[in-house]
């Protein structure tokens, strides 16, 4: 069973919420005694925050999806490293969701991946939904944004 914040608090005899406070970086509310305690603990146990039970607890996520297409070009690439620099810029993470040579059963797929992860935002990389994924994208409430100029 993966380690979790309890199993720090209960080696290190510090509270659960101190231990928090140390894996989220929150400085200035724990001495650096207490934080070296704590990071060695969770390192010798072998902890890896559980993203999505933060995910839970914030109601939000850091992560958008990029969903792409195949793309006979040879700047597509490009165009994938400049959203994750700028993901990264704002504090984003990227997932990237391939939904085959137009192949509208792997978009749609790819698409509903997306909406359960509940990502922040979809961009569609030379994809045309169909009217049945537009919707699906709309009645989500998730923002999502696609090239409408090739309709």
């Amino acid at each position: 069973m993966k380690p979790t914040i309890k199993d720090i608090a209960a080696k290190t005899g510090f509270s659960i919420a101190t231990v928090s406070r140390v894996l989220a970086k929150k400085q200035g509310t724990y001495s650096d005694k207490t934080q070296e305690r704590i990071l060695k603990v969770a390192k010798d146990l072998g902890y890896r925050k559980n993203t999505l039970a933060m995910e839970l607890v914030k109601k939000k996520t850091d992560v958008i999806a990029v969903i792409v297409n195949v793309t006979p070009t040879n700047f597509s690439s490009g165009i994938i490293d400049g959203i994750q620099q700028r993901a990264t810029e704002i504090g984003l993470q990227v997932i990237i969701l391939y939904a085959g040579n137009r192949n509208t059963e792997l978009q749609h797929q790819a698409i509903v991946t997306a909406l359960e992860r509940t990502v922040s935002g979809i961009l569609l990389m030379a994809i045309e939904p169909d009217k049945a994924d537009l919707q699906l994208l709309t009645e989500s409430k998730t923002p999502f944004c696609f090239d409408q100029s090739s309709r």
